[in-house]
Order: structure tokens, then C-alpha cells, then sequence
């Protein structure tokens, strides 16, 4: 969750609750907006930077003005449907593939990629609300999930739960394809042609599963950069939507603005594709044994 918290204040460019000079005030829905200059966060606050390549200078920076409760505010939101929603993903993609190749051979590489987004895709239909409920709740300073979806849908009906829907859909098949498709290839191409991984499993895991959340990171993070600002704008008073999003935050402060908090991502991605595939593939293995048995 830190590095959720972390990654959404230098996409957004704006201070969360703080321990100096006490804690904001709660925002409303309708005031918030991201944007490149932190000066537009609202209330009187000391202008603050966060840097988007250099982690440990950001944490640094983000501790100084973060309170403890703070770093983990919308930790509910985010953690609570993470198996409910990487279920979907596998089961999904288990689904498909079956169609794909018919139940009777072993999917391509190119295949396992092609399911894994399409997995990706379906499951945005939960990701999206669950990523815009985590953003609000920490602009706003509430409690609890149920506080924060009900001051959404108060104020901008059922449908605003929906806002960054679509580039929603296209990270969610980005980042499904790395961690279903690209972290697996990449670890069977190095137990099978590299002799050091043939017999070091868990170096090839780590391995493959940095390399796919590498690529994942840097393929999507524009768009995670663009949906961050437009579910921190829900009102759209600064960004009509994601697109739009795009393009503004590029022409504020350019490639280096849509990269903002990248580091914070592709950290936390490689680490959820090793832990992901490692009880997926200890899953199979499990089923395996016991259709043998």
C-alpha cells in the first residue's frame, strides 16, 4: 500500500494528509483535480516535489510529510478484492485458453499473451471502481471504502464509479499479459536455454517475473498515469477524461510527467507477478499431484 500511496502523490502532483501544521481538511468530490503544479491541492500547504525516477529520494520526501495512517489510507479498498479479482484473471484465462486450443494441446506464446489480455480486459470491470474508490478516499481523508462510495455515488451517481473505466481496460490487459503471458515465457526461455537457471527455479523466477513487470510498467504507465488523474478529477473540472488527461499531462511536463511515480510501480509489480505465478504454479502442481494420486 505505500507504494500505491506513493506512486498516486507523484501522478498527482499533490500532498495527502500531513503530520506538519496538522491534517487537511476533507476535500469535496468536486474540488478535486490532479495536476503538475501542487500549489492547486487546496488548502495552504508547503509546495512539495515528488520526484518520479529517484525512489528512495521520493520516500524520503513522502515520509517527511506523510502521516503513518496516511501511507496506508484506502488499504481495505486496494487489498480486500485483490483475490477476488486475480481469481477472475486466471479463471478467465483458463476459460479462454480451453476455446483457443480446444482443451487438447498447450497454448503458443503468442496465444498465452493474446488470452492473458483478453483476462485482463474482463477483469477492469472490478479494477476500475476498486482503483477510483482507492484514489477518492485518500483525497478525501475518509475512514472506510463504504464512506468514500457513498459520497461518489451522492454526488455523482452510479455511473461516476466508472470514471477511467476504458484506460482501466487497456492496463488491466497490459498488465494481465505480464504476469499470465510474458513473466512465464520469460522464466520456461530461461530454465530451458540458460544453464545456470536449469537448475536455480527460483533465481529464473525472480528473474522472469522482473522482467514482465518491467515491461508491464513501462507499457502502461502512461495510461495508469492518465487514469489516475482523471479518477482524481471525478467533477472532470480539469480533465473531461483519461484522454484528455493524456495529452494535458504530457503538454505540463512531458514524458517524464506520464512516467511519474514509475519506479513506485514497477517495483510493486515485480514483486506481484514473483508471488502471483509462484502460488499459481504451486496450484498447478498441487492439482496435478492429486489427479495422479
Amino acid at each position: 500500500m505505500p507504494l500505491i500511496t506513493l506512486k498516486i502523490c507523484q501522478q498527482s502532483k499533490k500532498p495527502f494528509p500531513t503530520t506538519i501544521g496538522g491534517t487537511h481538511p476533507p476535500h469535496s468530490p468536486t474540488s478535486l483535480r490532479c495536476s503538475t503544479d501542487a500549489r492547486s491541492a487546496g488548502p495552504p500547504h508547503p509546495r512539495l516535489i515528488y520526484p518520479s525516477f529517484y525512489l528512495p529520494l521520493s520516500i524520503i520526501i513522502a515520509r517527511t510529510h506523510l502521516s503513518l495512517a496516511g501511507w496506508f489510507r484506502g488499504v481495505t479498498a486496494a487489498a480486500a478484492p485483490l483475490g477476488p479479482i486475480t481469481a477472475v484473471q486466471v479463471a478467465v484465462n483458463g476459460a479462454i485458453e480451453r476455446v483457443v486450443t480446444g482443451g487438447d494441446r498447450d497454448p503458443t506464446d503468442p496465444e498465452r499473451v493474446g488470452v492473458a489480455m483478453a483476462a485482463g480486459a474482463v477483469s477492469s470491470l472490478l479494477y476500475s471502481p476498486v482503483d477510483l474508490v482507492v484514489i477518492q478516499q485518500q483525497k478525501l481523508g475518509l475512514d472506510s471504502p463504504g464512506a468514500t462510495i457513498s459520497a461518489i455515488v451522492k454526488e455523482h451517481g452510479a455511473s461516476g464509479m466508472m470514471r477511467g473505466f476504458w484506460s482501466c481496460v487497456v492496463r488491466e490487459a497490459i498488465y494481465t499479459a505480464g504476469y499470465l503471458g510474458l513473466a512465464p515465457i520469460a522464466k520456461d526461455y530461461l530454465t530451458g536455454n540458460v544453464e545456470y537457471f536449469k537448475s536455480n527455479d527460483l533465481a529464473a523466477s525472480i528473474v522472469g517475473s522482473s522482467i514482465g513487470g518491467t515491461v508491464a510498467a513501462v507499457l502502461t504507465h502512461p495510461v495508469d498515469t492518465s487514469k489516475t488523474c482523471a479518477q482524481s478529477d471525478i467533477a472532470g473540472v480539469k480533465y473531461p477524461n483519461a484522454r484528455t488527461a493524456l495529452g494535458m499531462v504530457y503538454k505540463d511536463g512531458g514524458i517524464g510527467a506520464l512516467y511519474g511515480g514509475g519506479l513506485a510501480r514497477t517495483a510493486r509489480l515485480c514483486g506481484a507477478f514473483f508471488i502471483i505465478n509462484n502460488i499459481r504454479e504451486a496450484a498447478i502442481d498441487w492439482k496435478t499431484a492429486r489427479a495422479e494420486a
